[in-house]
């Protein structure tokens, strides 16, 4: 018996999507915080 493939994987795609803009914003804040302390 084949292995169906999903109907919502469009939603998983954007999922995927969603989480790394929100990991790679978190980091690029941090990156900056930390910057701007370490010039004050």
């Amino acid at each position: 018996m084949p292995q169906s493939i999903p109907q919502n994987g469009g939603y998983m795609i954007a999922a995927y999507i969603v989480a790394g803009v929100i990991i790679v914003g978190y980091a690029l804040s941090l990156y900056l915080r930390a910057r701007r302390s370490l010039r004050a």
